[in-house]
């Protein structure tokens, strides 16, 4: 026997007709009385210091020596209640420490998961608010870039997301335990559940079973008891966050984001050799001519003419980038050395005597004098000198005094939507022999000839192919009415033509400078429209600055040049000798501003103009049909006819430039930063949801473990033996003998007519925690 135990109990002696005849390995304790009144001075220890009726051991002859040799290990023994009481009894008064009655482990999972859902929705917040997206978050922060371009957005979402629905089930977990405990210890319940709920704040089994049994019929009263009520939100937010992955990518979205600036090796230049194979080039009539993009020094030049009817466009600088399409509507930043075309383009209403015929092959046109004295006197101007001769290619350039263009008119049939517009290139080169047009000198107004401008004659009519065909013989002007830029002329009732003398003047070089894109920034396709039979220009119009409005470069979408432009670009700008430098940048400034006088100086000259129109009936020299189409929609739409022969002469430099762009064999360094898609959270509607779902499931959460605290005295949670201990009582006794071997329907059905509600709590009697009859 236990050495311990007590003198009367070891005086006690067991009969053989009180041993059964079963088998056993180890002793075990059978009630000796049918009543479970309990001797005063007897306790079995257990870890709630709850007093069990003394046991009568029953042994065989086997068991008997195994049991007297087990005497001297530790195991279960019956002690007095006053040892019982002196280890594991608290004070009536006095609740266990936290640590005690909820564990330091779930305090762990409470607290720290608590912290570590707040730090996770922080970091969700700061993936959704970092960042701004319509600038492909170039001012976000380093760490947000990088989480974004590396594409790890969505994986570090879901890992998240993981987090909250781990730490939603651990804490729904406790707080099933919680509510158990609160149930028992302050509600009630019925006897066939006490095994159940006592159970349950042991095992963090889930809120399912117990929220089922709540739920159920029987249990349907205490639906609405605060604890039932918040462990029923806390179990459908915790299912809820369970889909927080899913509900947060439901938020993302493809963009565009700028990635960090590289520093990299590209052709930017011509080389002699190269520059000599380029060969003549007398027209870009064929040539590509679609909405590339490029960069522009945005000026706030205003082309509106003034009252003596001068328009005046303003200097304008274009940079062509050095990239294929892929590439060029992804840059939004690009340092280094980049070819320009400088332009610059006034109009006049000219002084003319002139008269209308048609031409020997029945085409419309118009020959006569241009008075430059009463032009440039109209206008307030000096007259300027009407010949020059070039210092640096000795070539002379005169102003014409004689003119001999066509005229667009409408097709035979056709009442054309917009008026057909015509250009005019008056032939500078006096004895013919050259093609070279000469270089503008950047600084002074093109309404200076000798400042190296090429002078245009620009049409504009609504004149029928009917009139036309009637008129036998020649028909004078008349007298103008002047209107802004333009001379108009009233051939007869309704039938107008409009006339401006325009000066422009072209400069190329290749320059050192800054451009920035914007994130939205894209080459418009013209699209052909089968109503009309003519391209949609109003995207390639927005893009080229030539609407009736004012846009900055950022509105129209190209890039911006940023800063000082150095011209010439310097030596460094290249990967090659800088004694080279000089013969690469000259050659490739030449082979550029060769190509845009070629064309101008191919149809310069008599009997022809150039046709900036598509339904439309006229002598013409080479011209792609989106170039005349937008040169057409530009005057009917502004008026401005400077504003057409700027965007007119930059398409063709622009067009020229990508004709060389493949020749180019000279590399530079350069600085450029290219935007990429990205997948990145774009709208709030599920990060929102998420925050709402986690934040009712964080408060429900500690007010249940608030109530907890607050008003349970006889629970631990997580701990098996108090909780079997306290199921030990008059009333569970017989429900235990009866119950071996039943599930816990069948139990039920016993219990059915004498389930009535318990709860645990502390025996007035014996001072013992067990169930008591509420």
């Amino acid at each position: 026997m236990d050495p311990t135990m007590p003198d009367e109990q070891e005086a006690r002696k067991f009969s053989a007709d009180e041993t059964p005849a079963v088998e056993c390995e180890a002793p075990f304790f059978k009630p000796k009385h049918t009543s479970t009144q309990f001797p005063p001075n007897l306790a079995l220890e257990v870890s709630n210091g709850v007093t069990n009726e003394p046991q009568e051991p029953i042994q065989d002859n086997d068991c008997l020596h195994a049991s007297q040799d087990s005497a001297t290990r530790p195991g279960p023994q019956l002690v007095n209640e006053t040892e019982a009481d002196q280890y594991d009894e608290p004070s009536l008064n006095v609740r266990p420490p936290l640590r005690q009655s909820l564990g330091i482990s779930n305090c762990v999972v409470i607290i720290g998961g608590t912290v570590l859902t707040f730090i996770a929705i922080g970091y969700l917040i700061f993936l959704w608010a970092d960042g701004d997206r319509h600038t492909g978050g170039v001012e976000a922060l380093h760490l947000w870039r990088t989480v974004m371009l590396e594409g790890w957005a969505t994986r570090s979402v879901t890992l998240t997301a993981i987090i909250l629905r781990v730490v939603s089930a651990a804490q729904a977990g406790i707080c099933t335990s919680i509510v158990a405990a609160l149930l028992l210890e302050r509600r009630g319940v019925p006897l066939s559940r006490v095994a159940q709920l006592s159970i349950t704040r042991s095992v963090n089994g889930g809120p399912r079973e117990l929220l089922q049994w709540i739920i159920s019929s029987r249990g349907r009263s205490m639906t609405f008891t605060p604890e039932a009520f918040l462990l029923l939100i806390v179990a459908l937010t915790a299912f809820a966050i369970q889909f927080s992955s899913t509900i947060l990518l439901s938020d993302f979205d493809t963009t565009r984001l700028v990635k960090y600036p590289n520093n990299t090796l590209v052709n930017l230049a011509l080389s002699p050799t190269a520059a000599d194979n380029v060969g003549e080039f007398l027209t870009v009539g064929d040539l590509d001519s679609s909405t590339v993009l490029f960069g522009e020094l945005d000026t706030p030049n205003d082309p509106t003419p003034n009252a003596l009817g001068i328009s005046d466009i303003g200097v304008k600088r274009r940079a062509f980038l050095p990239f294929q399409k892929e590439d060029r509507v992804n840059v939004q930043l690009f340092e280094g050395a980049a070819f320009n075309l400088n332009t610059r383009s006034s109009c006049i209403r000219p002084s003319l005597t002139a008269k209308l015929y048609m031409d020997s092959q029945k085409f419309p046109a118009i020959e006569g004098t241009i008075s430059y004295n009463q032009t440039f006197g109209a206008a307030g101007l000096d007259v300027p000198k009407t010949c020059y001769t070039s210092n640096e290619s000795q070539n002379t350039y005169c102003l014409p005094e004689t003119f001999n263009c066509t005229i667009p008119s409408a097709s035979k049939g056709e009442t054309p939507l917009e008026w057909p517009a015509a250009v005019c290139h008056l032939p500078i080169n006096p004895d013919d022999s050259t093609h070279a047009m000469p270089a503008w000198d950047m600084h002074s107004n093109p309404l200076d000839f000798t400042s190296g401008s090429w002078p245009s004659i620009v049409f504009v009519s609504n004149i029928s192919r009917s009139f036309w065909s009637q008129l036998s013989k020649p028909l004078d002007l008349g007298t103008p009415d002047p209107y802004g830029e333009w001379n108009t002329y009233e051939v007869e009732p309704s039938n107008l033509l409009n006339i401006s003398l325009c000066f422009s003047g072209v400069n190329t070089t290749v320059s050192a400078l800054t451009m920035t894109g914007e994130i939205d920034q894209s080459e418009p396709e013209l699209q052909w429209n089968t109503t009309t039979y003519s391209f949609e220009v109003d995207s390639l119009q927005t893009l080229m600055g030539a609407g009736p409005e004012r846009k900055t470069t950022e509105q129209r979408g190209v890039l911006s040049i940023k800063g000082d432009i150095q011209d010439p670009a310097s030596p460094s700008a290249f990967s090659v000798n800088s004694s080279s430098v000089a013969g690469v940048i000259s050659a490739s400034m030449q082979s550029f501003g060769n190509g845009v006088a070629a064309d101008v100086w191919s149809n310069s000259g008599q009997w022809s103009s150039v046709g900036m129109c598509d339904h439309c009936t006229i002598f013409t020299g080479s011209v792609s049909l989106d170039i005349a189409t937008l040169f057409q929609h530009i005057i009917n739409t502004s008026g401005r006819a400077a504003v057409a022969m700027d965007t007119y002469l930059a398409m063709l430099g622009r067009s020229w430039y990508y004709s060389l762009f493949q020749k180019f064999d000279v590399p530079g360094h350069v600085t450029v930063a290219f935007a990429t898609e990205v997948l990145l959270p774009m709208y709030w509607d599920g990060i929102t949801a998420v925050i709402v779902l986690v934040t009712v499931n964080i408060v429900c959460t500690w007010i249940i473990t608030v109530l907890y605290i607050c008003r349970a005295r006889f629970t631990l949670v997580g701990n098996f033996w108090h909780a079997i201990s306290q199921l030990i009582s008059d009333d569970t006794l017989s429900v235990i003998e009866k119950s071996n071997g039943k599930k816990d329907d069948e139990v039920s059905k016993i219990l059915k007519s004498t389930d009535q509600l318990v709860k645990i709590d502390r025996d007035r009697d014996s001072g013992r925690v067990l169930v008591v009859r509420c």
